[in-house]
């Protein structure tokens, strides 16, 4: 009897997995110490700190689980050609597309554009949409039938036979070529991750002619790591990092680097064909659901989304892709859905081309000029499911239920061209009217309900019926322009996510600035507000200032809430003032805007006009205006005029005249002057106005009465007008001041609107109006308004001091507010003001005594022009 020599009550030897475990534990507790003694004869002791897996076989492990949606960020790297491509990914298995962006730099075939390339793939109909995401041009084709990215051959026996490729789209494994072959062989760090690596002997790889024998490596985050990207609304596990691909053979190495991968859900948003169809393809239109937004969809709007269109594809047989651009919007009551129904492509881009065929028996044909009236049989053809055709020399169409031509061979000496379906055909979808036709019995049927899963487990379900449909909402992609008014110079925005309560009217399918033109040119009702629902298009007028009428003012996300400005009921005339006394002054600090508001407000009198010195903030309030007969204006420096526009108290109905109604011809006048004539007038009601020249006329005109003009435009006065301006009589503040010229040199009331002063002895040429935009003011909403006290216990200032010629306040007699106009002008002027007010005024006395040796000039009072 023998015995060994080796003690068989050792422990075993460890795993490499416990091994490995090991030795990590000894690095944590700094067991891992050396000490080497160095050349000089001195000890250096060194740590062990850290350990980096290079390699190595720990445990069996079974190939990643994906979901049937993900999207990520492919790098690919090849460093035998010094080049780098980068493509985005969107995947989506249940609704069979794929979409990804690239570009190329070099700008080749087929698209020759360096721009980004939107590629989406339609597996439900074999049609491949390619949009320049830069351009917005789009090219439509069939599938192709040679790409390995997303799709796989389904009948080899076909291709080897006829060359009939029949396609369908990869699953989630074999998008990354992920199957049974691929061996654990341990796991590696990759780009600082903890990966597990398979690896797989592939002949399917093709990289040029022949056939190769690839190393496919791939790295997938360990499931023992978590990917937390912020992308995410959950923790992303075994995600792929990188796949190395190593062919001998082809002399080829190539890397791809995954990035931002993403295994939640993806949103048809992500697959929008709608830039591949034009204006009269596509169906705007808005589903009104009977349950409120809150609580329900805050956190499964996109689940809410998707069943929508995934029950209209279902009902109506249209493909989900059919469907885009799907917003939800909601009120307190309400929740409503507006998407876009998009037509069909051509027939024939759902058939490849194949090899010729000789004439078979067909169950059916049909004379057929072309390919696309050949197509077009095929692919309606309600009686049998249509996959392939074939077109004869005779014009002859034959249709096949095969992808092949069927039947028995009836002439070999003529051949047919043969085309067929890429994916397996399935009945034709609807035409687009038809679609919309079938939703809208649905709704109307109270058919169209979507069920909502809610609960911590979702065993709870919310039902939204859909109970109303309509399709005259704006267009969500105009395709033309619209023609409305420049919005801020006429409107300001009062509040986003607003509206008003109730409305004066309402109008459907319109552009935000055509709703701006609505509100100036409504004459039934004075429209100052209105609510703009960019979604749906949605347009409502009102006559409430929200600023006044605060109690009527909602919230609407969806919907934004549009003042007129006060200013847009004024003329402005920059550079030049009133030199009668003002009847109000007040201290403004929201410039224009908010003296017009004043304005417009006041109670105690009628205000028509007012001047602004934006410097100092005096805004002077006053009853004349500028038109009135006896005003006199002058220069100023710091200040302008403004005077209501009466234009705004007319409709104006463009080439289009009146005839035999003028009961006064004006000449030489601008449109703002005769209305002002018009509404001074009580007899008036209506004027046309012909390029210079002025017609009043006291009628009403009907419909009827009107005629087409190439030269005038009729002006019809509203409601808006005020009662206290129709037929005034000038207040007696209008009365010329001392020094005013006679009234043989004045214009006599009716006449053109030059208005001559004795200000200034300048040569007579007219103030140039501006024609730049109106200043943008700031206003507030509850502005401080100053107002200027003569002394302890006077009260308000009705007369402010009268302003001279150079535009520096004079000192009214018996005013004790010279200390209240230096706080007004402020210590930034200080004394440079007074010395440029005596400067200014010695230079005005001068001329004055020189002007005595002339005749009079008279300066013509511009308006700005709008």
């Amino acid at each position: 009897m023998t015995t060994g020599t080796v003690d068989v009550r050792t422990p075993p030897e460890l795993t490499v997995s416990q091994a490995w475990d090991s030795l990590w534990e000894d690095l944590k507790d700094e067991a891992l110490a050396f000490i080497v003694q160095e050349d000089n004869e001195q000890e250096v002791r060194y740590m062990a700190v850290d350990a980096e897996l290079k390699f190595g076989e720990l445990s069996s492990v079974q190939l990643p689980t994906l979901t049937g949606q993900f999207s990520y960020r492919v790098e690919m790297v090849f460093p035998r050609h010094n080049l780098v491509k980068t493509y985005d990914v969107w995947y989506d298995y249940v609704s069979k597309l794929v979409r990804y962006d690239t570009r190329d730099a070099q700008a080749g075939a087929p698209y020759y554009s360096p721009f980004t390339i939107t590629t989406i793939h339609d597996f439900n109909e074999g049609v491949a949409y390619n949009i320049d995401t830069h351009q917005g041009n789009c090219t439509v084709t069939t599938l192709p039938t040679n790409n390995t990215l997303d799709s796989q051959n389904q009948n080899w026996t076909l291709v080897t036979s006829s060359g009939i490729e029949l396609i369908a789209i990869k699953s989630p494994l074999e998008i990354f070529y992920l199957d049974n072959t691929y061996k654990f062989t341990g796991q590696k760090t990759v780009r600082g991750i903890l990966c597990d690596v398979l690896e797989s002997k592939r002949t399917d790889l093709h990289i040029g002619s022949g056939t190769q024998h690839s190393i496919f490596q791939f790295f997938f985050q360990s499931a023992s790591w978590e990917y937390d990207a912020d992308s995410n609304d959950d923790i992303t596990m075994q995600q792929p990092v990188q796949l190395v691909i190593m062919d001998d053979e082809a002399n080829e190495f190539i890397v791809y680097n995954f990035y931002n991968f993403n295994d939640e859900h993806t949103s048809y948003d992500n697959f929008n064909i709608a830039p591949c169809f034009t204006d009269d393809q596509r169906i705007e239109f808005v589903l009104d659901f009977n349950q409120t937004y809150h609580p329900y969809l805050e956190t499964r709007e996109w689940r809410f989304k998707q069943e929508v269109q995934l029950l209209l594809a279902s009902e109506t047989k249209v493909s989900p892709l059919r469907v885009q651009n799907m917003q939800v919007t909601y009120n307190l009551d309400l929740t409503y859905v507006v998407l876009t129904l998009l037509g069909q492509v051509s027939p024939q881009l759902h058939f490849a081309e194949t090899d010729k065929t000789p004439v078979h028996t067909a169950p059916m044909s049909s004379p057929q000029e072309d390919v696309v009236g050949c197509a077009a049989s095929c692919y309606y053809n309600h009686q049998m499911v249509c996959n392939s055709f074939d077109l004869c020399p005779d014009q002859t169409c034959y249709l096949n239920t095969q992808h092949t031509a069927g039947g028995n061979v009836t002439n070999s000496t003529v051949l047919c061209r043969h085309f067929s379906r890429v994916v397996n055909g399935t009945a034709a979808g609807p035409e687009l009217e038809d679609a919309f036709t079938a939703i809208k019995d649905l709704v109307y049927k109270g058919l169209f309900i979507v069920v909502i899963p809610v609960g911590d487990d979702g065993s709870k379900q919310v039902f939204y019926t859909a109970t109303g449909v309509r399709d005259d909402i704006l267009s969500q992609t105009p395709h033309k322009e619209t023609g409305g008014v420049d919005l801020h110079t006429r409107f300001k925005l009062y509040r986003s996510g607003a509206e008003m309560s109730s409305n004066a009217l309402s109008l459907a399918g319109i552009a935000v600035d055509d709703c701006a033109t609505a509100c100036l040119d409504e004459s039934t009702f004075a429209c100052d507000v209105f609510t703009y629902c960019y979604t749906s298009g949605d347009c409502h007028l009102n006559t409430n200032k929200p600023a006044n009428n605060t109690d009527l003012v909602t919230m609407n996300p969806f919907c934004d809430l549009y003042t007129r400005l006060y200013l847009d009921n004024y003329q402005q005339y920059p550079g030049q003032v009133l030199e009668s006394r003002a009847d109000h002054r007040v201290t403004v600090s929201g410039g224009a805007e908010e003296c017009a508001r004043l304005c417009s407000m006041t109670s105690t009198f009628t205000c028509r006009s007012f001047d602004l010195c934006v410097s100092t903030g005096d805004c002077l309030l006053r009853q004349v205006h500028v038109l009135d007969e006896g005003v006199a204006v002058s220069n100023s420096t710091f200040c302008s005029h403004y005077s209501r526009n009466y234009v705004s108290d007319f409709t104006v109905q463009a080439g289009k005249v009146v005839s035999g109604h003028d009961d006064t011809v004006i000449d030489g006048v601008t449109a703002a002057t005769c209305a002002y004539q018009c509404v001074s007038e009580v007899s008036c009601h209506s004027f046309e106005f012909c390029g210079g020249q002025c017609r009043l006329a006291s009628v009403q005109p009907s419909p009827a009465m009107v005629s087409d003009s190439g030269s005038c435009d009729l002006y019809v006065i509203t409601a808006n007008a005020t009662a206290a301006d129709r037929g005034k009589t000038p207040p007696a503040s209008t009365r010329p001041p001392a020094g005013t010229p006679p009234a043989s040199t004045r214009p006599p009331a009716g006449k053109p609107s030059t208005v001559t002063s004795r200000t200034s002895s300048t040569p007579n040429v007219p103030v140039k109006p501006r024609t730049d935009s109106p200043m943008k003011q700031t206003s507030s909403s509850s502005p401080v308004v100053h107002t200027m006290s003569r002394g302890p216990g006077s009260g308000t200032n009705p007369d402010p001091p009268p302003t001279q010629s150079n535009g520096c306040t004079q000192q009214q007699t018996g005013d004790n507010s010279s200390g209240d106009t230096g706080a007004r002008v402020g210590l930034s002027l200080g004394m440079l003001v007074v010395g440029v007010c005596l400067g200014a005024g010695l230079l005005v006395l001068v001329q004055r005594v020189r002007g005595r040796r002339d005749d009079d000039t008279g300066m013509e009072l511009v308006p700005r022009r709008r």
